[in-house]
């Protein structure tokens, strides 16, 4: 039995499904969305969701996409002894132009409603998704999660104002990110080729990254 835990966040509108071709030398628990309150701000939220951590100073976090942003919002309020950062970013100076845009002119209101999800398939390879089981497992992810998260949850990460975090923790990052463009992020460590959906297509390869990256513990 791994003696190592890893609390893992998933993406904007994805669960736990995500992370399950990743090969981890530690037990995984699952961090999943919980619906937000009104006026919840990214701190107030991510105190609620720490509320599922148990082990203290002994905790890992992994963060995917907007779930890294929630870890490092965890990591503010609680002992965190290492953190995991998945095409993401670690401070409001890697946010893309398209999200401070959207910060100020919110144009996200207009994908209310699941046509986004029928139309998924149009966009998904922005995500680097092609395959269609993957299109499939991607949209039924989605369904799960009515507008008022939605909305809450892109508004959050527009308006996001964070640093790099104080403690130790690893950054990986494909060169074919089309979310969170690579050349906005300072120092990661590169899955050359890894797009936004690389912790599916290219698990083996993050696997043993962060198994590497853990070895010390």
């Amino acid at each position: 039995m791994p003696n190592k835990t890893i609390y893992a966040i998933p993406g904007l509108g994805v669960d736990e499904r995500i992370f399950y071709d990743l090969e981890l030398d530690a037990k995984m628990v699952y961090l999943n969305w919980i619906d937000p309150r009104p006026h919840d701000s990214a701190s107030s939220y991510a105190r609620r969701l720490a509320e599922k951590i148990e082990h203290g100073e002994d905790c890992i976090l992994l963060g995917l996409s907007f779930g890294g942003v929630m870890a490092q919002e965890i990591a503010r309020i609680r002992p965190v002894k290492k953190m995991i950062l998945l095409s993401t970013m670690k401070s409001s100076e890697e946010k893309p132009l398209q999200m401070e845009f959207m910060r100020h002119i919110p144009l996200y209101y207009l994908s209310k409603g699941n046509w986004r999800v029928e139309f998924f398939a149009k966009f998904a390879p922005l995500f680097g998704i092609e395959d269609e089981t993957d299109i499939a497992l991607i949209k039924d992810m989605f369904l799960q999660f009515d507008d008022v998260y939605r909305m809450w949850a892109i508004k959050t990460i527009c308006e996001w104002e964070g640093e790099e975090p104080q403690l130790p923790f690893i950054h990986i990052h494909g060169n074919k990110d089309k979310v969170f463009p690579i050349r906005n992020i300072k120092e990661p460590t590169v899955v050359k080729g890894g797009n936004h959906y690389m912790v599916k297509q290219r698990a083996k390869e993050i696997s043993e990254l962060i198994n590497h990256w853990l070895e010390p513990i």
